[in-house]
């Protein structure tokens, strides 16, 4: 007994083994929830501070340092910055393989 969903088309289809469907088009519902009713407030901020990490680094796309006057400033060129990151690490399920 099992299924397999096929995402096909927009609607997609389900496949039944050991189990029948009842005669006819459009006889079956199917329900999927996921996700937060509200979303934590972390991860909200954590949008907030990235949003604003890739609005302030648009002008040094590219560059991992800059010089000016003698003194040298490095940028950090990471995807996410360090606490955005642990807040994703929070909300992260990692699958062993």
């Amino acid at each position: 007994m099992g299924y397999t969903i096929k995402n096909t088309d927009a609607a997609g289809s389900i496949n039944l083994y050991g189990l029948e469907f009842t005669e006819g088009d459009n006889n079956i519902v199917v329900q999927y929830q996921a996700g937060y009713a509200v979303v934590p407030a972390d991860l909200a901020q954590a949008c907030i501070d990235l949003v604003s990490y890739r609005y302030t680094g648009r002008q040094r796309i590219g560059h991992k340092s800059k010089s000016l006057a003698g003194e040298t400033v490095a940028f950090i060129t990471s995807a996410f910055p360090e606490p955005v990151q642990n807040v994703i690490d929070r909300y992260t399920r990692k699958i062993p393989l």
